[in-house]
């Protein structure tokens, strides 16, 4: 099995325990470690700051200077005798749960490494983190990311609702952050796998409880923390903090390194992506984008069928300099008797072999239930030969210069029972980067898929759903034909009204997805330069009528490319609100596209004007608020973004709405 998860090797800062001077000094005069008999708190300092832990119940409290402190981790009960604890200048270690489980601890600068090993199959929670008083707000990388103020209740019960977070699926990368006013505090989990986060009320706050598996399958049984204390600068501090730590440990790759291998990704810059269905799979259709000017688009249909009597329309569209890509997907296998009928789709059809035998199994043997409860999920590793075969015949039959993968990339990994290709997370997602990385370098087209999880970053090009992410499953509004908010039925196939109705979005999921109040670039500042982020297909840019504006601000400001869905009557319908965004946007994405958010910050207490800046040298500035609103010697108007070069001054400035015309929302 692969070994997963790693501890920090670095050195540096000092340890104290509470003893006489004269320990102290042998400890230190030593340098070798020690046995301690006692179990009384031990102290971790240096001149950045003072951490506190108390082995028995793991709780941990940090100071700084004597002016501040935060309880890091709170204590919790039943969990036996601490044994073997011992200590060097700049670490510590014990046992507990009878010996099973080892904790280490250790400073290093402005960083608290925690590491938790065990020798049984078992659970183990830590941290427990209670967010109270000290704590402004939550920075919580759901999808693009979110600021969650802990004294707002419809937030406290929007995480308290949800049963689990896991630092796979639920979020795009594996920390959180904590507002503490003049400082801020990172938590990063050094191990993605087996994880899962609870909120629950406590008191007139709230607690977070994080536990991990130890299972079978992971090979060394150990996972950690890197909690990092920094100035509070700015609200993607952690998202910074994060990002350093995938660079250190060798697991970030920038857009630029992946172009190298396939040169079609530079296509990326400056394109709008657009779902073709119907009449929009034609040459006409091209001939109509190209009338209106759209020079880089980033087009894709939702299956190989329509296209393979028409390869002619790929063939085009990569001669125009477009990328076009079919949907595939490995998630779900069906049984092949469904063949032909309502109960089944094409991606999810396979041989009877693979069908018996390729199903992921629980650990009590059973199947896992496939999209919509239909069929299995499938193994990434008895689908491979699979996965190679119709990737080879769909590219024989149309020169797609595109690839799109649903659900790989969205972090739902498992652990596999199934004697016959037994797997744990780990395994899982390897199985699934490599198929992903194969099919890209094969046919030198770039990749995208569904997500866009943080251990998918480094051979995916396009992540859809991380800008726009999905929600509201199994919400009775969405698909009750007689709510407002029905999304629209799967029909008819040259126009699905699920993707090109327009219907107004619920309060509550404007409220936890695209308010920019609540809303962080995490993902952005840690993967702009590396993937391409848009909109989950099913919420493109033009789908909820009342908050469209909102949606093509926040496009520009993260310099995150619109989706769009169109045939030849859509494009009649919405061409020219396509074509104002594009006009803007391309050429900037065109220079900022592949670029690093180096910075982003809120410009006034109300957080409706919003900075981020790019290579340090652009910075855009968006106004959501109604009103104008001046900035650094500019007046910005309301509902506006304005872009401005440091070095030339020179700006440009973006407004969606038409002239005259009231703002949406």
């Amino acid at each position: 099995m692969t070994r997963v998860c790693s501890f920090s090797k670095k050195t540096g800062g000092w340890i104290r325990r509470r003893a006489s001077l004269a320990v102290i000094a042998l400890i230190f005069c030593m340098g070798t470690a020690t046995t301690a008999a006692s179990q009384d708190e031990i102290e971790i300092a240096n001149a950045a700051w003072r951490v506190t832990a108390w082995p028995q119940t793991l709780r941990i409290v940090a100071a700084r200077t004597g002016r501040w402190s935060i309880e890091l981790a709170a204590g919790q009960g039943n969990l036996g005798p601490v044994t073997g604890l011992t200590r060097t200048a700049d670490s510590a270690n014990w046992r507990l749960r009878n010996g099973r489980v080892v904790i280490t601890v250790r400073l290093d600068a402005n960083d608290l490494h925690v590491r938790i090993q065990s020798n049984g199959e078992d659970a183990f929670t830590w941290p427990i983190v209670r967010l109270r008083e000290q704590v402004k707000a939550l920075i919580w990388p759901r999808a693009e990311g979110a600021y969650i103020p802990l004294d707002e209740a419809r937030w406290i019960d929007y995480l308290v609702s949800q049963d689990e977070w896991d630092t796979l699926a639920s979020l795009s990368m594996p920390f959180w952050g904590l507002d503490c006013g003049e400082l801020g505090l990172t938590y990063i989990a050094t191990c993605p796998y087996n994880n899962a986060i609870r909120f629950v009320r406590e008191g007139g706050g709230l607690r977070a409880e994080f536990t991990h598996e130890f299972t079978r399958f992971q090979k060394p049984k150990e996972y950690g923390f890197v909690i990092s204390l920094g100035e509070n600068r700015s609200p993607v501090e952690p998202a910074l903090r994060f990002r350093r730590w995938l660079v250190e440990h060798d697991q970030f790759v920038s857009i630029r390194d992946k172009m190298k291998q396939i040169p079609k990704v530079e296509r990326l810059l400056g394109a709008a992506h657009v779902y073709l269905w119907g009449d929009g799979v034609s040459a006409k259709m091209l001939e109509r984008f190209q009338e209106a000017g759209f020079n880089r688009l980033r087009l894709c249909t939702d299956g190989w069928e329509e296209v393979e009597k028409r390869p002619d329309v790929a063939k085009r569209a990569d001669e125009v300099g477009y990328l076009f890509g079919t949907y595939d997907g490995f998630h779900s296998i069906h049984d092949p008797a469904l063949r032909g009928t309502d109960d089944t789709w094409p991606t999810a059809q396979f041989d009877r072999e693979l069908y018996e035998r390729g199903k992921i199994l629980r650990r009590d043997g059973t199947p896992r239930g496939g999209f919509k409860g239909i069929g299995a999920q499938l193994s990434p590793l008895a689908a491979r030969p699979h996965v190679e075969q119709r990737v080879r015949r769909n590219m024989a039959n149309v020169p797609y210069s595109y690839y799109f993968v649903d659900c790989d990339a969205y972090g739902e990994v498992y652990d596999d029972y199934s004697p016959l290709h037994p797997a744990g997370q780990a395994d899982d997602a390897a199985a699934r980067i490599d198929r992903l990385r194969w099919i890209g370098e094969t046919f030198k087209v770039p990749i995208g898929s569904e997500g866009g999880c943080h251990l998918f970053a480094g051979v995916i090009h396009v992540s859809e759903g991380i800008f726009g992410a999905l929600f509201g499953w199994g919400d009775p509004d969405l698909t009750d034909r007689d709510s407002e908010y029905f999304l629209g039925a799967y029909y008819p196939p040259g126009g699905p009204r699920i993707f090109v109705r327009q219907v107004p979005l619920k309060e509550q999921y404007e409220l936890l997805y695209y308010d920019p109040r609540y809303r962080l670039p995490l993902y952005e500042t840690v993967f702009h330069d590396s993937v391409v982020a848009t909109h989950h297909w099913r919420n493109a840019s033009l789908k909820f009528e009342n908050i469209i504006e909102t949606v093509a601000l926040t496009e520009v400001l993260y310099m995150a490319p619109p989706m769009y869905h169109m045939n030849l009557d859509e494009f009649d319908k919405h061409g020219a609100a396509m074509k104002r965004h594009y006009e803007f946007f391309s050429p900037l994405h065109r220079e900022l596209g592949f670029a690093r958010m180096t910075d982003f910050g809120w410009l006034n207490s109300d957080r409706l004007m919003q900075r981020a800046v790019f290579d340090s040298r652009v910075e855009l500035i968006a106004n959501y608020s109604t009103q104008a609103r001046p900035y650094d010697g500019a007046t910005i108007p309301g509902r506006s973004v304005l872009a401005r070069w440091n070095q030339t001054g020179a700006s440009r400035l973006y407004t969606p709405a038409a002239r005259g015309q009231a703002p949406t929302n």
